[in-house]
């Protein structure tokens, strides 16, 4: 019989911890058109420049302008110096963390709705809008989700330990007491010490610490989050019966580490200075700049894309209620305020939805734990008659078979849009060999999108290497600003096809000393004369 449970137990380690990580890396790599896509997204040439910018010596705030904390781009250039300078080996290590996410992520789940409900949830993730093209993105939003992702499971797994760990004292006590009371002697009261109980797990609060220190190192949307953690590590139902410093201890053990790792690589890295770019994020004059978004639409059009969990989330939430442990309503509270965070925020890109797509999908797999039942006994895996007293799972059952047929279609549309960016990269590519023509006399890159210095390995003006729509929009961008760029450095080449805020103020030096040597739709490439 052990033998039996040993085994069972050595095939689950290797399902969960090795064949489902090692398939969806896999599949990512092979269903994604990693090698051959230009860019993704744009953020993707802004992230790959700041690393080659950072590996040639230029430092941040004095030189790189970024409105995000530089621990990717940090990353990324030694990453660049084992494993070679090509978006290739920058989309790799984004995989990489990405199979983090899935791990961790399945291992929640695991937790929480056990193995089968687990393996499902993973794959609903997997297929979820934008989630494969995030996965292999070089953007800083999914290094920060998994290790957030990383952070929750390892708090999960303190909360079961203290558990297990309380129980096996109360159940020493009840043996003791047993004892005493054969042997007719009076007993003594044996108090359990949460305090003690939580020093005995202190490391796994520490760890979990450090992992979210480390996601708000790589991009601070996660921040929201923080009092969630506190929520679930607080014990404030037994304020009667121990003292309030041993209810919240835990929580103050894991914003201690959190606020220490978050300090320590900020005064590293010369990262600590972060007023104003929260201010920039968050500024009411960037909000009116984008008065035509409308953030609620917008979160609206997010939810509608996984219309089909929004409905197998919302049965779920009548399941999460009926638990009592708090650790269920963590999805549920993460919703509602990335929800409430999104409506206040302009403008929303779409890799915010990773923050509604997370825990829509955990939600969503409460959900479906209602429907397993009637699926198991439908297949004949299980004899238990179907109760009819509810028509909650009947309605799960329909919402999975929905969902099930929803999945290609999600596939499909995936394999449309990376046909877009395949034909997209045909025209990025040409521009990259007429760069090439010319590099030889060129020192600088002038460009709205620096991917094409990327490419060409040809640096940027390091002020000019994030030149993001939102800092275009600020005004913070103008005319004064560009020019003096341009007399500074004299680029020998210019490439621009994103922002007429940056080619109408330039357009008379353009016109002086640049000559036009390829257009085509909004890019242009001038050389300097």
């Amino acid at each position: 019989m052990t033998s039996k449970v040993q085994k069972k137990d050595i095939t689950l380690f290797i399902l969960f911890n090795i064949f489902i990580p090692t398939l969806f890396f896999c599949f990512a790599f092979w269903f994604m058109p990693v090698g051959e896509t230009f860019l993704f997204d744009t953020d993707e040439g802004q992230e790959l420049i700041k690393a080659v910018l950072y590996a040639k010596d230029f430092t941040f705030s004095s030189q790189i302008w970024s409105d995000q904390p530089p621990l990717l781009t940090i990353v990324l250039s030694h990453w660049f110096g084992i494993f070679g300078t090509s978006v290739l080996a920058a989309r790799l290590l984004i995989l990489c963390f990405s199979t983090l996410a899935i791990w961790s992520f399945c291992q929640i789940l695991r937790f929480c709705l056990g193995n089968l409900l687990a393996i499902v949830a993973t794959f609903l993730l997997c297929v979820s809008c934008n989630f494969l093209r995030l996965s292999v993105s070089v953007m800083i939003g999914m290094p920060a989700i998994a290790l957030t992702l990383l952070s929750i499971y390892i708090v999960i797994s303190y909360l079961e330990n203290v558990h297990i760990s309380q129980e096996k004292i109360l159940l020493k006590q009840s043996k003791i007491f047993t004892r005493r009371q054969q042997a007719d002697s009076p007993s003594p009261h044996y108090p359990i010490n949460p305090l003690s109980q939580v020093l005995s797990h202190v490391i796994l609060l520490l760890f979990s610490g450090v992992c979210f220190g480390i996601a708000l190192q790589f991009k601070m949307f996660v921040i929201f989050l923080i009092p969630l953690f506190c929520f679930i590590l607080c014990d404030l139902t037994k304020i009667g019966k121990m003292k309030i410093a041993e209810s919240i201890f835990p929580a103050l053990i894991w914003l201690l580490s959190a606020g220490t790792t978050f300090t320590l690589l900020g005064i590293a890295f010369g990262s600590l200075n972060l007023g104003s770019i929260l201010n920039f994020h968050v500024s009411s004059n960037l909000k009116d700049v984008f008065v035509r978004e409308n953030s609620a639409i917008d979160v609206l059009v997010m939810f509608l894309q996984d219309f089909d969990y929004v409905l197998l989330a919302g049965i779920g939430v009548a399941v999460i209620l009926k638990k009592r442990s708090k650790i269920h309503l963590f999805p549920l509270i993460w919703l509602f305020l990335s929800t409430l965070l999104l409506l206040n925020h302009k403008p929303l890109w779409y890799h915010h939805y990773i923050l509604l797509s997370l825990p829509l999908t955990w939600l969503a797999s409460y959900g479906v734990s209602l429907a397993v039942p009637i699926f198991k006994t439908k297949l004949g895996f299980s004899r238990t008659p179907i109760a009819h007293s509810s028509i909650l799972p009947k309605i799960a059952a329909g919402l999975c078979i929905f969902s099930l047929v929803a999945i290609p279609i999600k596939l499909g549309v995936i394999q449309w849009q990376n046909q877009l960016f395949a034909k997209e990269s045909q025209d990025k590519f040409a521009v990259v060999n007429n760069i090439l023509e010319y590099k030889e006399n060129t020192h600088w890159l002038f460009t709205d999108n620096p991917g094409y210095a990327f490419y060409s390995n040809i640096l940027v003006p390091p002020e000019i290497a994030v030149l993001s729509r939102k800092r275009v929009a600020s005004g913070e961008v103008t005319q004064e600003y560009l020019n003096a760029l341009l007399n500074k450095y004299q680029p020998e080449q210019i490439i621009l096809e994103r922002f007429p805020e940056v080619y109408e103020p330039i357009r008379p030096e353009l016109e002086a000393n640049y000559s036009k040597i390829y257009e085509k739709g909004s890019t242009r490439h001038f050389v300097r004369r």
